[in-house]
């Protein structure tokens, strides 16, 4: 999707396999999903996103839709709520609830206190990776690792 795995994430997914708790609470959290939504991925603190654009051009275009949100970034959400008052709003995760990520991407370890944090951080990444691939489009801006900022250029999958 942006600065990712690429090629090789495809490899690593086809070889995962879940430990059967972890995989029950990932499909608990899915289930509730209704059928028909969008996403919107945010990748807002390692590296900036204009997301302020890009919801300004997603806004009309979302009216009544059901939004998944999935970010790095805990305000994200409370923006996107904000943005796209007529449409429904959503994440499948509790990190943000749980964990102060001070504007540092999830992945970093060392915010978390323990390792059940650790734990619960990467099964909710799993669970937006996977609820990701799960919407009818997916939208998110373009990384340029080499500015340390994603430029505005929409990509619909």
């Amino acid at each position: 999707e942006q600065a990712g795995g690429g090629t090789d994430s495809w490899e690593l997914l086809s070889n995962v396999n879940l430990q059967p708790d972890v995989a029950r609470h990932i499909l608990s959290k899915l289930s509730v999903i209704k059928e028909d939504y969008v996403a919107i991925h945010i990748r807002n603190t390692d590296y900036q996103t204009d997301y302020q654009n890009l919801f300004s051009w997603l806004r009309p275009q979302l009216i009544n839709k059901q939004i998944l949100i999935c970010s790095d970034d805990a305000n994200m959400f409370e923006q996107a709520r904000l943005t796209f008052d007529q449409s429904t709003v959503f994440s499948v995760s509790n990190t943000f609830a749980q964990i102060n990520t001070q504007n540092q991407p999830l992945h970093i370890h060392e915010k978390y206190h323990n390792d059940l944090e650790k734990k619960n951080a990467t099964i909710d990444a799993l669970t937006d990776l996977l609820a990701l691939g799960g919407a009818s489009d997916l939208f998110f801006s373009k990384v340029n690792p080499a500015l340390g900022v994603t430029e505005f250029c929409l990509e619909v999958v």
